[in-house]
């Protein structure tokens, strides 16, 4: 699928902001989250959009993705080991670290195009253009990685601008772990599925 978006933008994003802390301030945690991520899907103009609670090192806690179709559902479950093992290797990481937590960034085609994960997972699922954050990591050293991509276009300043403050204000609600851990189990199950990598990694998301 293309960009949620592709007009220009007709409001600022402290409007647009503005606008959303209204409509959604007696939303309860889980409409809360999934607001936040189409929200995030809009204003990043994406097609996609995903979160992942990570180490330093790499390893991966757990993961969630909008829009969770029934494809990505069956090649999740058919390729989901061996993209794990491509994540926790990349250069993405290490270039991402450096960044620093809380600035919005894109990668280089060096890095993200030549990397393995592109061309095993992200070309086949469209998404040619990647833009990232991630939060400070909690106290056992996770942290909350962001990530929106789309087929089409690179991302520029003002999209990396919604990105960077959607996330900050909103990216701890959008992925609380006790919580999505029961979403995610619950709803894979009800597909007749179990997704696990590791002993901690669960992976699944909210609709859109």
């Amino acid at each position: 699928p293309g960009p949620i978006r592709q007009r220009p933008y007709r409001k600022s994003l402290s409007q647009v902001l503005a606008a959303f802390r209204k409509e959604t301030q007696s939303l309860p945690l889980p409409e809360l989250g999934q607001a936040a991520f189409r929200l995030l899907l809009e204003q990043t103009g994406s097609s996609d959009a995903s979160l992942t609670q990570m180490h330093a090192s790499g390893r991966i806690r757990a993961s969630a993705a909008i829009p969770w179709t029934p494809e990505k559902i069956a090649w999740y479950a058919r390729h989901g080991h061996t993209m794990l093992m491509m994540l926790t290797e990349s250069s993405m990481i290490h270039f991402g670290w450096e960044i620093g937590p809380g600035i919005a960034f894109t990668f280089p085609d060096s890095i993200f195009r030549a990397s393995a994960i592109y061309k095993f997972v992200y070309s086949r699922l469209g998404a040619h253009y990647m833009a990232a954050t991630y939060l400070p990591p909690d106290p056992e050293g996770y942290k909350l990685v962001f990530a929106v991509t789309r087929p089409d276009r690179d991302y520029n300043r003002r999209e990396l601008r919604a990105l960077q403050a959607i996330i900050a204000e909103y990216g701890e609600r959008m992925f609380h772990v006790p919580e999505m851990g029961e979403i995610q189990s619950g709803e894979l199950e009800r597909e007749g599925m179990t997704f696990e990598l590791g002993p901690s990694f669960l992976a699944q998301g909210v609709s859109h």
